[in-house]
């Protein structure tokens, strides 16, 4: 049991489903009386239910008791504290089934009116014998919901100057731009595409540790190709009940073929996992999700950019069909020195002792971790009205080992001494 008084978020809930919703309160109590009605909010895990029907409330200006159907037996005191609690707050019961036992709905019937039911009708089905019921899906508002924030429009104006990366990565990110650039004359032209008329997608895998420039590399790329870059929102992509995650793949797909895009899966091991033995029904799903994926991938006509920190997690079979695979590694100590030097805009005023050497040589950094540094550096310069000196860059610097959990070592710990940090 659950008792909350909700707060209204304007806008938050479809307002067409919304006035569906608030019909029940249009009821006279007499008929209510005569004729009990049930708020029905049907539709899968997930797709904002409770917080549909919290919001109705607020709307009404009424608490929320809460009540959960699940392998929990309510106790006669139980119950009967539930109602006393209902009555003396004015609370509206909600119901939350994650079990079919109609039960707890029944007994409900002797001493309230009206109630709000959660459920999904594809496992749980309500019977009307207690209440009549007004049943609001929310299922469509999920679709919707997938279709407009699964991909994310990447604005970038960064170019090959801007990526510090080793000579040979420089080299294969504009061999893989030259490549995509004649990509068309190629399949049209010299028609390859009717020679080899399936598996023509272009795929290319960033992998290496974090921070070292595998996001910005793609926004390259298409800053070099004049097309628009989509990251794949995976936490919308993916979904636990069978059937959706594919749907969803293809609708990804379908759109980017309309918009003739670059598709970026960013920590993309998290749905192109290695393959696990076939051990239950769910694994076979989830096999089978993978496989689907990597058909879009190859069918799909433009160009599918993966990048993964983890690629001993990467299925083999993607590893094997992508077109390219770029290793980004982290930045070796004169790399680093550049990536120092450049770091800091011109207008900003560095003191007299910076130097760049001496942190490439004392601190391993990704190029992240270093913008992060130099950044949160020049903050702390300007809350003291001071250039930026060697004493807050190596204060950030810290503050970047501690987020990973590393600790300084001697020398490191001297060069602090030795600029009073």
């Amino acid at each position: 049991m659950l008792f909350k008084f909700p707060k209204w978020e304007n806008g938050s809930i479809n307002s067409s489903l919304k006035e569906q919703a608030e019909t029940i309160f249009s009821f006279s109590p007499e008929s209510l009386e005569q004729t009990p009605m049930a708020l029905v909010i049907d539709g899968p895990k997930g797709c904002g239910r409770h917080f549909f029907i919290e919001q109705i409330l607020a709307d009404q200006q009424l608490p929320a008791l809460w009540i959960t159907v699940s392998d929990h037996y309510y106790t006669v005191q139980e119950m009967k504290e539930l109602v006393e609690c209902a009555l003396l707050y004015g609370a509206f019961v909600c119901v939350s089934m994650e079990k079919q036992d109609q039960s707890i709905v029944k007994w409900l019937s002797g001493f309230f009116t009206s109630i709000a039911i959660v459920t999904d009708s594809e496992r749980f089905r309500i019977d009307q014998s207690a209440y009549h019921l007004l049943t609001v899906s929310l299922s469509e508002t999920k679709e919707k919901k997938i279709d407009a924030f699964s991909m994310n429009l990447l604005q970038t104006n960064m170019n090959f100057e801007d990526l510090k990366l080793p000579e040979l990565q420089h080299k294969q990110l504009r061999d893989i731009c030259d490549m995509i650039a004649v990509r068309p004359k190629v399949l049209s032209d010299w028609e390859f595409g009717k020679k080899f008329s399936y598996g023509n997608g272009m795929s290319i895998l960033f992998y290496g540790a974090p921070g070292t420039g595998k996001t910005m590399a793609a926004g390259v790329i298409a800053n070099e190709l004049q097309l628009p870059l989509y990251r794949v929102d995976l936490s919308q992509l993916i979904s636990k009940y069978i059937g959706e995650t594919q749907k969803n793949i293809g609708k990804i797909f379908d759109e980017a073929e309309k918009m003739e895009c670059i598709l970026l899966f960013d920590e993309a091991d998290a749905i192109f996992s290695k393959r696990s033995d076939v051990s239950d029904a769910q694994d076979r799903y989830s096999n089978a999700e993978t496989a689907y994926l990597l058909q879009r991938i190859e069918q799909y006509n433009g160009v599918s950019i993966l990048a993964t920190n983890l690629l001993q997690n990467f299925d083999e079979a993607f590893r094997r069909r992508i077109s390219y695979m770029v290793h980004f590694p982290l930045p070796d100590e004169g790399l680093r020195q550049k990536l120092w030097q450049d770091i800091f805009p011109e207008k900003s005023q560095l003191g007299d002792d910076f130097d760049a050497l001496a942190l490439a040589q004392a601190f391993e950094l990704s190029g992240a971790a270093i913008k992060n540094a130099a950044l949160h550096s020049a903050y702390m310069a300007m809350a003291e009205d001071c250039p930026i000196g060697m004493k807050h860059i190596l204060r950030a610097i810290s503050n970047e080992y501690a987020k990973v959990g590393k600790s300084l070592s001697k020398s490191q710990m001297e060069l602090f001494q030795a600029y009073h940090a």
